[in-house]
């Protein structure tokens, strides 16, 4: 049986618009833009310099429902190229770019699959006139698709060949992204199939290596604060329908980041400034692109007066910027952050009997034993089905409840200190 190699990817999302980065330089966000296609660039020169017998893709090659004619056309170009190069290309569509969606009408080379929306389909992939994979995959009929398809891939018991399924799914229920073709990891590891290359969820995850390898690609270029640090697909090697090898290999063209500064120990905003910049300085050597950094300051500091000021906050955004916007590895802080609070003991302000001891008594209390469910059942039922609020009160992450509480802590300290101080 020959050996065989293919590169897993999802979630390409060619042509992502990029909402919502303000003030940012035209020609930076021009180069953002273009992010989506280099990443996808990356991935054909892989294919072609590792020499793949095919390229995977699980779902949302396209970021919009009308999918951009530019984004089509520059997909057509390189399975053209990889076409070139005898390799083939099994597609899958997600809820991005469900069949029901507009689509132009291109000529894609013979050696490119687009898996049906009507069922499970099987396609059989030779090599030096031998079947080395199967091929199981379905695309989305349309955007909301909520059927569970896995008992669909039938693969029948030891066949003896190796078997892919390519699927666009949410497993177990993950909060952060929405409930499309839903399955559980023990269904997937019950399956016959030898490696499931999955899209929809966005950050890269082996869930399971071997016997069977269950893989989210993850999307090869992050597209906000939510998707941060390296994105890539993966290499993975078959020899005698064994798994030898799954790498991971890097596509991130610009790297999204957050990143936090304790501030705890500084006296001075040239202290705070000097501390952000070895910080970023470093995180810059370390990843060698493009980075769009979040910043948050925290910590019980003496500066944290000087600093607390809006205006203060966006000079140091300002200076920051313009340090580091000239620079080929360009760093972009598309905000900061302000989780300080004044120089005081919160141990010794929680020993004490009085109000403001008591409030923060209850809020730990509260915080200790809050999740989503909790919160949604506080809001109630109204509030979460209201159309525009329920995209955001779902994407509620441990984090970002987190972020909420010492927010909250930071306010009250605040106010309390400033009153007494004032």
């Amino acid at each position: 049986m020959p050996k065989f190699k293919f590169i897993h990817t999802a979630d390409l999302h060619l042509d992502s618009p990029f909402k919502g980065l303000s003030n940012i330089p035209n020609h930076l966000h021009k180069q953002i833009r273009q992010s989506t296609f280099l990443a996808y660039d990356q991935i054909v020169e892989y294919c072609i310099e590792y020499g793949v017998d095919f390229l995977l893709i699980s779902g949302d090659v396209f970021d919009l429902d009308d999918r951009s004619l530019k984004a089509q056309v520059y997909l057509l170009r390189g399975l053209e190229k990889l076409a070139s190069h005898g390799i083939h290309a099994y597609i899958i569509h997600g809820n991005h770019d469900a069949l029901d969606q507009n689509k132009a009408g291109f000529q894609w080379p013979e050696t490119v699959h687009f898996f049906s929306s009507e069922k499970v389909e099987k396609i059989s992939h030779i090599k030096e006139n031998k079947l080395i994979a199967n091929i199981f995959g379905r695309s989305y009929p349309t955007r909301a698709f909520k059927e569970n398809i896995v008992s669909a891939f039938r693969v029948g018991k030891n066949n003896g060949e190796f078997n892919i399924g390519l699927l666009h799914t949410n497993i177990d229920g993950n909060p952060d992204h929405d409930p499309y073709s839903p399955c559980s990891l023990q269904e997937l590891l019950n399956t016959d199939i030898d490696y499931w290359a999955l899209g929809h969820i966005h950050k890269n995850e082996v869930l399971s290596k071997n016997s069977p390898a269950i893989i989210y690609s993850g999307n090869p270029q992050g597209r906000h604060l939510k998707e941060t640090g390296i994105k890539g697909c993966y290499l993975t090697e078959v020899s005698e329908n064994k798994i030898e090898s799954v790498r991971f290999l890097p596509t991130s063209q610009i790297i999204w980041e957050e990143l936090k500064v304790d501030v705890s120990e500084l006296t001075t905003v040239q202290e705070v400034l000097n501390l952000i910049q070895d910080k970023l300085e470093k995180m810059s050597e370390e990843r060698s692109l493009p980075i769009i950094v979040r910043l948050s300051l925290f910590g019980s500091t003496r500066v944290h007066k000087e600093i607390s000021e809006k205006i203060r906050i966006l000079e140091l955004q300002e200076i920051l910027n313009e340090t580091y916007l000239s620079k080929k590895n360009w760093i972009w802080v598309e905000s900061i952050k302000l989780n300080t609070k004044p120089f005081v003991s919160l141990e010794s302000i929680l020993e004490q009997d009085t109000f403001l001891a008591d409030f923060l008594r209850q809020l730990n209390s509260f915080r200790q034993e809050v999740d989503n469910k909790l919160i949604f059942e506080k809001f109630g039922e109204e509030l979460l089905n209201h159309r525009g609020l329920k995209k955001y009160l779902t994407e509620l992450s441990k984090d970002d409840v987190e972020d909420i509480f010492d927010q909250v802590t930071n306010l009250t300290l605040n106010f309390f200190f400033e009153e007494e101080h004032s």
